[in-house]
């Protein structure tokens, strides 16, 4: 018995559910699949949708990341960041919260003008969404940085630091660098713009453009704790 075109949809139920009941299983199974596997097809895809945003929400989320610092100089491997990203996270993450660090590499190589230019814009939309807290800069880029203003005076984040822990306050303080700075006024004045960070136990073993290395803090910024936390960390 065909099912109407034009008919009711009960009565395409009832037509339908009529003639699965007068075939046998196999061809119950074969009459499905050949007149609604479209349907099936459409549905399970549905399924494993919502079932795969109802496990990252709910069940294995992701990690939040709660400091992300963009490595710009050097030659370094993934696999040193990530051990970097693990060493960070270990001491100013407690354990059993879901967050993480994130460090990336921003490199730009001068014989690879593409590379460059795809970094430079990645780096932009990255602090125009205040994506970036921190930047390991060397020193050629610490003067870049800071004329374009790309990064901002570590004034407060060493008051921050200081009431923290006013040891490792005073090992910092030795380590901060100047740089001319231009104010809302459009004035040049000598601010703190970076630390030295180079004799770090934390810095990877790696080749560099620069012999110095230098923490300094995004623009954008206003992740003081987490930033102060991490400072700390590189000169335990």
């Amino acid at each position: 018995m065909e099912t109407p075109p034009g008919a009711p949809l009960k009565e395409k139920l009832r037509i339908e559910i009529k003639k699965l009941r007068e075939m046998t299983f196999k061809k119950k199974i074969e009459y499905i699949w050949d007149y609604y596997k479209l349907h099936i097809i459409i549905t399970v895809a549905i399924l494993l949708v919502i079932g795969g945003v109802i496990n990252a929400l709910v069940f294995n989320p992701s990690p939040r990341t709660v400091l992300f610092i963009s490595w710009n100089t050097g030659v370094i491997l993934d696999e040193q960041l990530t051990e970097l990203s693990e060493a960070l996270k270990e001491r100013i993450i407690d354990e059993k919260s879901n967050e993480t660090v994130a460090v990336a590499s921003l490199l730009f190589v001068e014989n690879d003008p593409m590379i460059t230019m795809a970094n430079t814009n990645r780096l932009v939309a990255m602090l125009a969404e205040g994506i970036i807290d921190v930047f390991i800069l060397d020193a050629n880029q610490l003067s870049e940085y800071t004329y374009n203003e790309f990064i901002q005076p570590v004034e407060s984040l060493l008051a921050e630091v200081k009431s923290m822990d006013s040891e490792a306050y005073n090992r910092i303080e030795e380590k901060t660098v100047y740089a001319p700075f231009k104010s809302g006024e459009n004035k040049i004045t000598e601010r703190l713009m970076g630390i030295n960070i180079s004799g770090s136990s934390l810095i990877p073993n790696a080749y560099f453009y620069g012999e110095e290395l230098f923490f300094c803090i995004s623009d954008n910024s206003a992740n003081t704790e987490n930033i102060a936390r991490a400072l700390i960390a590189f000169f335990e």
